[in-house]
């Protein structure tokens, strides 16, 4: 089997919850398999989720949803 490139989203603001322990087991058993895995914790992140201006202007993306993160690794 070949190396897959996996991406983990966290989308519950509490990543010490249910969801965020089944994706703490998924991650682990798939980089035991062998795959790379990069893991984004929506609650761990520093971003404005709300437009301000409705549609009606475009908003800047903060750094952080510009920025590649590195693989991470629990």
């Amino acid at each position: 089997m070949t190396s897959k490139k996996i991406v983990v989203l966290c989308g519950n603001p509490d990543s010490d919850s249910f969801t965020g322990s089944l994706l703490d087991h998924y991650q682990a058993a798939a980089e035991d398999a062998g795959h790379q895995v990069r893991r984004y914790n929506i609650g761990e992140m520093d971003f404005d989720p709300i437009l301000h201006k409705g549609y009606k202007e475009i908003q800047q993306l903060e750094p952080i949803l510009i920025e590649p993160v590195s693989y991470t690794h629990l």
